[in-house]
């Protein structure tokens, strides 16, 4: 699901329950990258070496411009700081684009890096993104469809 400069990050200003996506144009070179983990799956009848999907691990990576006095990043940067919940949606595209996809949950914000050396302007922090563990909502899947994001559990 790379599609780097295509990809969209959208961070709820609502409830959960009651989502009001906002898009963060701050971000650039998001990879949306799901994964499965796997357990050993073989068999007798075969002398090859097969896997079974066991949890997935969902990662985003990208990074985000830096802007002291934008709400948005002050967002993700507060979220960093404290280790909360952090509600966004990541997709391959926007909002409204039939079939674009990518996911929906509480996030931890689990890495916020900004490269200080010499000769590096300091214009973007490299972020990743984790499903919080201590969020107690569903973490979901999402595919665009009619125009409007559809939510499935996952």
């Amino acid at each position: 699901m790379n599609r780097g400069v295509l990809a969209k990050a959208y961070r709820n200003t609502g409830t959960f329950a009651n989502a009001a996506w906002n898009e963060v144009p701050l971000f650039d070179d998001l990879t949306i990258n799901p994964t499965w983990g796997t357990s050993p799956a073989n068999a007798r009848d075969s002398q090859v070496s097969a896997e079974a999907p066991a949890l997935a691990t969902w990662g985003i990576t990208g990074t985000i411009k830096v802007l002291k006095d934008d709400a948005d990043y002050l967002a993700v940067k507060s979220a960093h700081l404290a280790g909360t919940p952090f509600d966004m949606m990541f997709l391959t595209g926007p909002n409204n684009t039939n079939n674009e996809s990518g996911f929906r949950c509480e996030w931890l914000v689990k890495s916020m890096s900004q490269d200080q050396g010499t000769g590096v302007g300091q214009l973007y922090d490299s972020v990743e993104f984790v499903p919080h563990g201590h969020s107690t909502n569903k973490r979901q899947s999402v595919l665009v469809t009619n125009t409007a994001p559809v939510f499935t559990d996952f």
